[in-house]
């Protein structure tokens, strides 16, 4: 049963009015040796509300599925229990898992002649089963990534190469930020510096390859969180349960993502909670108060919170004295 519509209102009104405001991030300082970044930034993008802490946690790799055709999760062991665990793995993502009984059968999948199966077989295989757990070394995974360097460049002969290798580069940069921002978690203040310079360098690279100047530059902290928009799931539902939090977060990012073209990763905007509520309210009221000039065009994008807040407050205040109405449109 749908709530008379001017009931929702106030509350959402009161939302929009507290949340679109002033609150642009200043860009980070150029990357250096030693670069003073803003890691409680980072930790907005790359820690979801309520998630679970990896401090003291070991980063393990869990053995599942079938026994012919395997998958390792690789994550940080949040709890081991008798008959189960949970796993953060590296994009956030909790899993549960039950633990095999010692004289359970792992079983198997199965597969035609020449030794091959159907892909529909193998989507719907049991994965939830963690048949054997073992410690791995994330100091020494870590140290790896930074020593590794920069990703070299290849020659293309296509353009699904050219885009692969494109998307490659930003996702190392993404990579690098997430490998500081819990290098500053563990208190290790010095490898996050090293990290976080790594990864300014890396932005640098991809913007002077495939930028060219057309774009302007964005924070590291904005340039990943655009880039993993779409790994999110579940996002809508953590949103709402966030909403009691909308009015002094208004800058932090969602879990919704704009884009103009999917293979053009600089015009992939991260919607903010005041960009969301913006769509909400019109669609509720159906009285625009923001009307966009870009493809990427939302109030936190285009500096526009104080016109969008302006229009919202002058909205309510003509609708206080006209009589509820209910239902939709």
């Amino acid at each position: 049963m749908l709530l008379p519509r001017f009931v929702r209102l106030p509350c959402l009104t009161c939302l929009l009015l507290g949340v679109i405001h002033d609150g642009a991030a200043a860009p980070f300082p150029p990357a250096k040796n030693k670069v003073p970044a803003d890691f409680k930034r980072l930790a907005k993008v790359f820690g979801r509300p309520g998630s679970a802490s990896v401090i003291g946690k070991t980063w393990v790799a869990v053995d599942t599925g079938p026994e012919n055709v395997s998958l390792d999760l690789h994550g940080w062991l949040i709890e081991d229990g008798v008959k189960g665990l949970l796993l953060l793995d590296w994009y956030g993502e909790l899993h549960k898992l039950r633990k095999s009984a010692s004289d359970e059968k792992r079983p198997k999948i199965k597969e035609g002649e020449d030794g091959t199966f159907l892909f529909s077989t193998f989507q719907e295989a049991d994965f939830s089963v963690a048949w054997k757990v073992r410690a791995e070394d994330y100091a020494a995974k870590s140290k790896k990534f930074l020593t590794d360097g920069l990703p070299t460049d290849k020659d293309t002969n296509s353009a699904s190469a050219s885009a692969s290798q494109r998307f490659g580069f930003a996702d190392h940069v993404v990579d690098a930020a997430r490998y500081a921002h819990f290098a500053y978690q563990f208190g290790e203040k010095a490898h996050a510096a090293d990290l976080y310079a790594h990864a300014c360098k890396a932005q640098k690279k991809y913007a002077d390859t495939y930028i060219f100047g057309f774009d302007k530059p964005v924070s590291l902290h904005v340039f990943a969180a655009n880039r993993i928009a779409s790994g999110y799931r579940n996002g809508a539902k953590a949103m709402a349960e966030h909403y009691k939090n909308l009015i002094k977060e208004d800058a932090r990012p969602t879990r919704c993502k704009g884009h103009w073209r999917s293979y053009w990763p600089e015009h992939h905007y991260l919607l903010r909670y005041g960009d969301c509520c913006q769509q909400i309210f019109e669609s509720i009221t159906g009285y625009t108060i923001f009307r966009g000039t870009s493809t990427v065009s939302y109030p936190i994008h285009d500096k526009e919170q104080k016109q969008c807040k302006e229009k919202a407050r002058k909205w309510w205040k003509e609708h206080q004295e006209k009589a509820p109405t209910t239902g939709h449109p």
